[in-house]
């Protein structure tokens, strides 16, 4: 009989749930439509439906930030409309407990926050990257680029006006402000003119000091000199500021990118607390249920019915403001940075197992 019923609310949860994730895309959709048109509909080389379209590639960048509300919201609506018709109280009077009720929605929970994390969150991630790309090409601004390969690290320096340079960095010392075994690419009006070979350059503000260069003109002998200075429009302080973003990388290229960071002295911390933030997703969503069940369960006791959805939604607000301090403090370097990624969603599971034991007894 129990195995009959868990397969009845599997299903309403999962009702609940993509009418949820419905409702929240389309509105969401709706919104950055209207958005886009205000900001960019005037743009001559935009038509509309390059509005929808770039619409439509920023979704997953606010999907993602709302997928712990939209399970908490489908969580509430399938124990609400089990207590509305009655059958929470009959399943309750069949002896059935509390957990066994929420365990099909916190199973299914888990099971979609691994689908997420392993499937859908490579595909988001590459939609993002094309609403960058696309973001990026209505603007004539261009910027710095860094950019980390397995044997070193690339950099686009927009130097002056009519001089650039492509830069590979073989390893970066800190504490010293400087980079290690150094090749400079060096263009002039985007046209390449020579190298510049150097065990070591430091990054001042506004200039490179290369010392003892090496240089290779396209067209002359090469030749050395003790320091060159060349002008630079980058800062050593923010030069980490200019890899690409935690969220425009996969789940599966984490791990490697982390590695590639490790191997050539920048810091990691960003990047490890987002790929343990994505780890952590499962277990999250799981604790999102346990919460919509204990004010379900709450309201069918009490019956409250708006004071509990209120207090569910407050709480699932301060759980998501929780979980953000949580990070800022691990990019702070104030707590551990695996307790800055696990330690929202710890407190939850736990807080939500206490819970739930007290309303059994």
């Amino acid at each position: 009989m129990f195995l009959i019923i868990h397969k009845y609310l599997a299903k309403q949860f999962l009702k609940s749930f993509f009418g949820v994730l419905l409702f929240i895309i389309l509105l969401i959709y709706a919104a950055e439509t209207i958005e886009f048109l205000r900001r960019i509909g005037s743009h001559k080389t935009v038509s509309f439906w390059n509005i929808l379209y770039i619409s439509f590639l920023k979704l997953p960048q606010t999907v993602q930030i709302l997928l712990p509300f939209i399970f908490l919201f489908a969580g509430m609506l399938t124990f609400s409309n089990l207590t509305k018709y009655k059958e929470l109280m009959v399943m309750r009077a069949a002896g059935m407990s509390a957990f066994r009720i929420i365990l099909p929605a916190a199973i299914l929970s888990f099971f979609l926050g691994f689908i997420y994390v392993l499937f859908l969150n490579p595909v988001f991630t590459e939609m993002s990257q094309k609403y960058k790309t696309y973001k990026d090409s209505l603007s004539d601004k261009k910027k710095d680029i860094l950019d980390i390969s397995g044997s070193g690290v690339w950099i686009r320096d927009g130097g002056n006006d009519d001089q650039s340079y492509f830069i590979y960095v073989s390893s970066m010392d800190e504490a010293a402000r400087q980079f290690e075994d150094v090749t400079f690419y060096r263009y002039k009006d985007a046209r390449y003119i020579d190298r510049i070979d150097a065990k070591i350059a430091i990054l001042n503000r506004g200039d490179w000091l290369i010392q003892n260069p090496k240089i290779i003109p396209i067209d002359s002998k090469p030749y050395e000199l003790d320091v060159l200075h060349l002008v630079s429009t980058i800062q050593f302080e923010s030069i980490s500021d200019y890899l690409v973003e935690p969220e425009m990388l996969s789940f599966w290229q984490l791990s490697e990118y982390i590695d590639q960071l490790k191997k050539h002295h920048f810091k990691s911390d960003r990047y490890e607390i987002y790929y343990h933030s994505l780890l952590s997703k499962p277990f999250l969503f799981l604790g999102m249920i346990l919460f919509a069940g204990i004010f379900s369960f709450q309201r069918s006791r009490l019956g409250q019915k708006t004071s509990m959805l209120i207090g569910g939604i407050t709480c699932g607000l301060g759980l998501f403001f929780f979980n953000n301090i949580m990070l800022v403090l691990g990019l702070n370097e104030s707590v551990p940075l695996f307790i800055a990624a696990w330690g929202s969603t710890y407190f939850i599971l736990a807080l939500s197992f206490f819970i739930l034991s007290k309303i059994e007894e």
